[in-house]
């Protein structure tokens, strides 16, 4: 949800250690102006136990509502995607934002 909504990996960082230690002390940017029940869902998604990670049940309820408001859950396989990406090849990444620009893609 997180790479959907930002466009790009939730603890991305410049080096395989640097992306180990943001997941294990969960650094977590959020862009300026996110939804804030977007927000919440996603940070609640990411929680590290799992017992107390939410899933489905939770992210269709009444308290993400707002967020899920174009989306019929009930119906949710017959909808049409809002946006179909059409990359020109495999490895066009047209449609992914850098948060490092000049770094290589780990």
């Amino acid at each position: 949800m997180y790479e959907f909504i930002i466009g790009i990996l939730p603890f991305s960082d410049v080096s395989a250690e640097k992306v180990f230690s943001n997941i294990l002390n969960r650094d977590l940017e959020f862009p300026e102006g996110i939804d804030p029940t977007a927000q919440q869902c996603i940070e609640n998604l990411l929680t590290i136990e799992p017992s107390k990670r939410i899933g489905f049940k939770e992210i269709s309820s009444e308290k993400y509502k707002n967020f899920f408001k174009e989306l019929s859950w009930d119906h949710v396989y017959e909808q049409e995607a809002p946006f179909i990406p059409r990359p020109d090849s495999p490895y066009d990444t047209v449609y992914y934002a850098r948060k490092f620009p000049f770094c290589a893609i780990i």
